[in-house]
This record gives structure tokens, C-alpha cells and sequence, in this order.
């Protein structure tokens, strides 16, 4: 079963807002906020990325375009980039460009 907002400000008795609030980084009341943290923590709720990449418009991808896709090299080099890009909320989309600098400009 997916946890949506609606059931963690269920669950917490307070409003859709609040909760969006809080997970937002806005003001919330103290009182609230304990109620909201243990409703997230009682349920694993994490938000979606996909909703909130449709909400803001923004889908937090990086393209990363390499030169030559089966290099061992270049395939430490891309996994590193990936760990770093999703530590920070953002998905790497990689371009094999096969040494061709037309299929790097594409």
C-alpha cells in the first residue's frame, strides 16, 4: 500500500498543508510536528520524486554524455557521477557518443 500525504495528516490529525509543510522545511508548531515525524516514521513514508518532479516541473535529471559506453574507466567515472547526483536528489540520464563529437553535439 502506498502512504500518501492525506493518510499521514490522517494519521497525525492534522491538515494536507501541515504536512506539506513540514516535509517542505515550512512553519510548523511544535506540537504538530512531533505528530507528523512519528506518522512518517511509523509508516516509512518517503515523498515521490515523480510528484514532485510533475508538480514543480522540474524532473532533477543530469545528462552525462560519454565518449565511449563499455570503458571500464568511463564506467567507474559514471558510477561515481550517479552516486554523487542521487545523494543530492538527482538521476543521471547517460549518452554513448562512441567518439563521434556529431553524436555529442546531438
Amino acid at each position: 500500500m502506498v502512504t500518501t500525504i492525506r493518510d499521514i495528516a490522517k494519521m497525525a490529525g492534522v491538515s494536507n498543508a501541515a504536512v506539506s509543510r513540514y516535509l517542505n522545511g515550512g512553519p510548523v508548531g511544535e506540537e504538530k510536528r512531533e505528530k507528523i515525524r512519528e506518522a512518517i516514521e511509523a509508516t516509512g513514508y518517503h515523498p515521490s520524486a515523480k510528484a514532485r518532479s510533475l508538480r514543480s516541473g522540474k524532473g532533477n535529471l543530469v545528462g552525462v554524455v560519454v565518449p565511449k559506453i563499455n570503458s571500464e574507466t568511463i564506467s567507474r567515472v559514471t558510477a561515481g557521477i550517479d552516486d554523487v547526483l542521487r545523494d543530492h536528489g538527482y538521476h543521471m540520464v547517460l549518452g554513448n557518443s562512441e567518439n563521434d563529437p556529431s553524436l555529442e553535439l546531438d
